[in-house]
């Protein structure tokens, strides 16, 4: 898709995601402390969105979500592509399925000894309720 371009949204701009993933069928909400990038269409239209949320020294990437309308077109491996190319510890919570799209990005599954607290603490939570791999972006830090 000609016309796509990768933007960071202020923290004013938060309620902006927010609409987007309730337009997705996401109950998804963005907070102002977020990092939240998005793509654009030619239009201005935010049709990717991708939330990081603040964990101790690092991000935790939320929510990455393409619209319906345009999934299937590597999109969402060019909102990663941008997300990554911000130096920063990102950390990733994947379902099963996903492991191989986030692996041919650069994350590896971390020994459980680096892992921080502040990461460790959530994911434990979360596996309480579904199967999911941790991911880390090394080249982030």
């Amino acid at each position: 898709m000609n016309g796509i371009s990768a933007h960071w949204l202020s923290p004013l701009q938060a309620p902006l995601a927010s609409r987007f993933y309730a337009a997705e069928g996401q109950k998804e909400r963005a907070r102002r402390d977020e990092r939240i990038a998005v793509l654009r269409d030619a239009a201005g239209t935010i049709i990717a969105a991708a939330r990081l949320s603040p964990r101790g020294d690092a991000w935790l990437l939320r929510a990455l979500q393409v619209a319906r309308h345009c999934q299937g077109q590597g999109l969402a491996r060019q909102l990663m592509q941008f997300v990554l190319s911000q130096p920063q510890p990102l950390w990733c919570f994947s379902l099963p399925h996903l492991q191989p799209f986030y692996r041919s990005l650069g994350f590896v599954v971390p020994d459980a000894a680096d892992v921080p607290a502040a990461i460790a603490d959530p994911f434990a939570a979360y596996c309480r309720t579904q199967p999911l791999v941790l991911l880390y972006a090394p080249g982030a830090d």
